[in-house]
């Protein structure tokens, strides 16, 4: 997961359950509890991220050297987190167009 703007989450904000390999890249998290959460067979590895009024766990790396380069999939551009809260919002929710 990369470049994602978690607002206003009273359960938790990304949960790695089971064995999961989670990659979390350049998102912010803004008023989360439990922001970043791993079960008890799951790995994480984090990058960059940004955190503002959150509460409980944050798991940011457990066993992160067994997590998977995603970059040996898919090319993809990482936005400065600090930037996401005013250029994600206008591009999320419903919509009258959908290019249908």
């Amino acid at each position: 997961m990369f470049n994602n703007y978690h607002l206003n989450i009273t359960s938790y904000g990304n949960y790695a359950r089971g064995h999961t390999q989670l990659l979390v890249e350049n998102s912010y998290y803004e008023n989360v509890n439990d922001p970043v959460v791993a079960g008890p067979n799951a790995t994480i590895k984090s990058n960059w991220l940004k955190f503002k009024d959150c509460t409980g766990e944050r798991h940011l790396d457990v066993n992160s050297k067994k997590v998977f380069n995603a970059r040996k999939f898919y090319e993809y551009a990482l936005k400065d987190p600090y930037d996401l809260p005013t250029t994600i919002p206008p591009f999320v929710g419903p919509v009258l167009d959908i290019g249908i």
